[in-house]
């Protein structure tokens, strides 16, 4: 079902062409003076109520407003990368002000598809949801998000051969940045493409060690029981992205750090004593492939998302 778009920014209507990487900063501005004034110091929470009516709040919309004479052309590929990052946490935010309320994704006619399909912002000419923003530009339009001949193709996220592992040569790391307003995201921050990488990689281990555990079982029937690992079902979601079957995904968390140093030891363990898997013939469009093994020696367990709005 397609849902028409909700375009949250309007054209500042002057003749003012704003330099895009002017632009660009000053979105991040207004989102770190959101963040100071209305988040909690971790970025796990937002004061909405408090935020809607505010001066600062104000001040961010006038600032979304410019996008509408952005040039994506004029930034550069990291500054690009960090700027979708930024702009979906903050239109996120500005959705939820503007269409939620206190009722959250609860209220049946903002069902969680018609949210993320339908909030918008107008960037350069061309209208980007959500979805357009995570996965046409940010995951290299994977799923076909963008026909061949939509405009908007031509500002993916280049490939990332360094650190993705399919066809599409996605980085991964982006799905510990992006925050989709509900309890169980990774939490809000502010990212700036000079230090992009590091800024990822230091998401993902901060992800990693409060979302991944893992617990051994001595003498475990059947031999799948010997390791249990419980993490966040973003990995079973997306686990296509960190590899083509559940073991690529545990030997990306164990390759990438952040689990504490006994958890390092145990996710080591299950790695030396587990076989290369083979994806099954009949896999899912999305996630880490279903495999066939024999000898698996473990299981893993994806925890329930908490899809309650994100309010402190």
């Amino acid at each position: 079902m397609e849902f028409d778009p909700v375009v949250l920014n309007f054209d500042p209507k002057d003749s003012d062409i704003y330099d895009p990487v002017v632009i660009a900063n000053e979105i991040r501005a207004a989102a770190t003076s959101l963040k100071g004034e209305f988040m909690t110091e971790e970025g796990d929470g937002v004061d909405y109520a408090s935020m809607r009516g505010s001066e600062a709040f104000s001040e961010y919309c006038s600032k979304a407003n410019k996008l509408v004479t952005l040039n994506l052309d004029n930034l550069l590929e990291n500054d690009r990368k960090a700027f979708f990052i930024n702009l979906y946490n903050c239109l996120i935010i500005h959705a939820i002000c503007m269409e939620c309320n206190e009722t959250g994704f609860e209220d049946p006619k903002l069902a969680r598809k018609y949210f993320y399909s339908t909030s918008s912002y107008n960037i350069g000419g061309l209208v980007y949801s959500l979805d357009d923003i995570e996965h046409g530009c940010l995951r290299r339009n994977k799923a076909g998000r963008f026909t061949p001949i939509d405009p908007r193709l031509k500002y993916m996220i280049a490939p990332q051969p360094e650190h993705g592992h399919d066809e599409h040569l996605i980085d991964p790391r982006i799905h510990f940045a992006l925050n989709c307003g509900a309890k169980s995201c990774p939490p809000i921050a502010v990212y700036k493409s000079g230090v992009l990488d590091s800024q990822l990689a230091r998401a993902a281990k901060g992800f990693v060690r409060g979302n991944v555990s893992i617990a051994k079982n001595e003498n475990a029937v059947p031999p799948e029981q010997a390791y249990v690992v419980t993490m966040s079902m973003i990995f079973n979601w997306y686990g296509g992205d960190f590899g083509a079957t559940e073991l690529a995904v545990l030997r990306w968390i164990g390759t990438h750090g952040g689990l504490e140093e006994s958890q390092q030891v145990l996710m080591d363990e299950l790695l030396a004593s587990s076989a290369d898997e083979k994806p099954a013939a009949s896999t899912a469009a999305e996630g880490a492939d279903a495999t066939t093994a024999s000898g698996r020696q473990f299981t893993v367990i994806y925890e329930p998302y908490n899809w309650v709005v994100n309010d402190k």
